[in-house]
């Protein structure tokens, strides 16, 4: 039983490790780019994305 609730523990924190990243640079932006039109996008959108973390992720799901 020690094992199953280890392993189920490991993944908890990988999937947290997942979405932090998902929301920081790379993945904020990346996901802001191809969920947004990029017409849409304006300069300030892409240095936010970089400098506030998961503002990328937030401007997706508003687009």
């Amino acid at each position: 039983m020690g094992r199953i609730s280890d392993a189920l523990g490991a993944l908890g924190s990988l999937g947290l490790m997942v979405l932090f990243f998902l929301g920081q640079f790379p993945g904020g932006t990346i996901l802001m780019a191809t969920t947004c039109n990029t017409r849409r996008l304006d300069g300030w959108d892409w240095v936010l994305s970089v400098i506030m973390p998961f503002f990328g992720l937030i401007k997706s799901i508003k687009c």
